[in-house]
C-alpha cells in the first residue's frame, strides 16, 4: 500500500523517542512521508524546537506554540500558506493552521503581534468563537456573556462545536477539572462521540481517551464518511476498527485486490460507502493523497453490498432537543477574575457587521483591562 510512508513513520518515532533526537532528521523523513500519529507537544526532546510547527502542519495534526521561534515559525508559513489546504476529516471549513491548539503563551504573542494585516487576517480565517474564548479565560475579555451578543450565522465554524473542542482540550490536553460527561445534559451519546472523534481522531492517545471512558462507543453509529482517520498506518488502522463505532452493514467487496478491500472496509464508514455508490470514486483521491500505491482506477470488479440490509436497519438519530451552547450552566459556570459591569462591553457582533471582518482592535472590539496587560509588563521584565 505505502511501505516507504510505513517505514519512514517506524524510523521518525524511533528518532523520536531518543533523549536527544535529531531534529534535522525527523523533518526531511517528515518531508519524505509520514502517519504522524500523535502532537510532538507529548515529545520532551523536541516540544519546543521549531520544526515541531512545519512537521505538525505537512502531517496534518495538533500542535501548541511554547517558543518565540515557534510563533515566528508559525507566522511566516502562515503568511506564505505553506501547507495550509482544507482537512478531510475535521471541522467544516477546518483547515490545517486551525490545529492550533491555543494556550496563554499564544494570546500573548497575538495581541502585541504588530503586523496588523497578518493579525486581522488570521482571526478572520479561524474559529472566531474559540479565539475569543481564550480571550475570556485569559481574562482579556471580561465577561463570557460576549458569546450570546454573537450571531452564529456570522462565522465559519459551528458554534457547537467550538464548546465541544474546547472542553476536551482543557480536560484531555491541559489536564483541567472538566467532566467531559457534562456534555451529555445538551446532546446525545451519539453526538458526543462522533464530534470527539471528528475533531481528535488524529491523536492516537485521543482515542484510546475514548474507547477507555467511554464503553458503548463500539455501540455508536459512526456519522462521518470515514471511520478511522487517515493519519495512520494500515495496522493501526486495523488494531482499532473493531473498537470504535458499530461494524458496516455494507461491504466494499473488490476480490482483484483483498488488501485494499479490507482496508477500505476499515476507513470507510456507511455513509462514505454510500457516496461511492452513488457519487463515485471521488473520496479515492483523498486516500491517495494519504497512501500514494492504493491503486484504484474504477475497477470493473468493486461493488458495494448489503443495501437492502442496509435500508432495513437504517434509523434517524432525533438531535432536535440538542441545545449545545456557551451559555450551558454546568459546561461554563465561570466568572472572569475581573468584575466588570455588562454596560462597559462592547456589543462584537455589530462591530464585526460594519467591518465585514474579524478585527481585533483593542479599544472597539473588547475591552483589555488594566490588570491584564500589568500582568503581562511584569511577565516580560522577568
Amino acid at each position: 500500500m505505502d511501505n516507504d510512508k510505513e517505514n519512514n513513520t517506524k524510523l521518525f518515532y524511533k528518532e523520536l523517542n531518543k533523549d536527544n533526537c535529531d531534529p534535522e532528521y525527523l523533518l526531511k523523513l517528515s518531508q519524505n512521508g509520514i502517519f504522524l500519529m500523535d502532537p510532538l507537544f507529548n515529545y520532551k526532546s523536541i516540544k519546543f524546537h521549531e520544526y515541531v510547527i512545519d512537521i505538525s502542519l505537512m502531517n496534518e495534526q495538533f500542535f501548541i506554540i511554547y517558543t518565540d521561534e515557534q510563533y515566528n515559525r508559525f507566522m511566516q508559513l502562515y503568511c506564505s500558506n505553506k501547507y495550509k489546504h482544507g482537512l478531510i476529516i475535521g471541522i467544516e471549513n477546518m483547515k490545517t493552521y486551525n490545529l492550533l491548539i491555543i494556550n496563554k503563551f499564544f494570546i500573548n504573542k497575538l495581541l502585541k503581534e504588530s503586523n496588523e494585516e497578518i493579525l486581522l487576517n488570521f482571526v478572520k480565517e479561524s474559529d472566531f468563537f474559540y479565539i475569543l474564548y481564550y480571550l475570556y479565560k485569559y481574562n482579556v475579555i471580561t465577561s463570557i456573556n460576549i458569546f450570546l451578543l454573537l450571531d452564529n450565522d456570522k462565522f465559519l465554524y459551528d458554534r457547537n462545536l467550538t464548546v465541544i473542542r474546547i472542553l476536551f482540550e482543557e480536560c484531555f490536553y491541559f489536564k483541567e477539572n472538566r467532566n467531559i460527561n457534562n456534555l451529555l445534559n445538551y446532546i446525545s451519546k451519539e453526538t458526543l462521540i462522533n464530534k470527539i472523534f471528528l475533531i481528535f481522531g488524529r491523536d492516537i492517545n485521543a482515542i484510546d481517551f475514548l474507547i477507555e471512558n467511554f464503553d458503548y462507543i463500539s455501540n455508536i453509529s459512526c456519522s462521518s464518511c470515514y471511520r478511522f482517520h487517515l493519519n495512520f498506518p494500515k495496522n493501526v488502522i486495523s488494531k482499532y476498527s473493531k473498537k470504535i463505532f458499530k461494524p458496516n452493514v455494507l461491504y466494499f467487496n473488490y476480490k482483484d485486490h483483498k488488501e485494499i478491500e479490507s482496508y477500505a472496509n476499515n476507513i470507510f464508514s456507511d455513509e462514505g460507502l454510500i457516496n461511492i455508490k452513488c457519487i463515485g470514486f471521488t473520496y479515492y483521491a483523498n486516500l491517495n493523497h494519504h497512501y500514494h500505491n492504493f491503486g484504484m482506477d474504477k475497477p470493473k470488479s468493486l461493488r458495494i453490498e448489503n443495501f437492502n440490509k442496509y435500508k432495513e436497519c437504517t434509523t434517524t438519530i432525533d438531535r432536535s432537543n440538542e441545545n449545545l451552547n456557551f451559555n450551558n450552566k454546568s459546561l461554563f459556570n465561570c466568572k472572569n477574575s475581573n468584575n466588570i459591569e455588562n454596560e462597559e462591553i462592547i456589543d462584537l457582533n455589530n462591530y464585526i457587521i460594519e467591518k465585514s471582518v474579524y478585527e481585533s482592535d483593542s479599544e472597539e472590539s473588547y475591552y483589555l483591562d488594566d490588570d491584564y496587560e500589568e500582568e503581562n509588563d511584569s511577565e516580560k521584565k522577568n
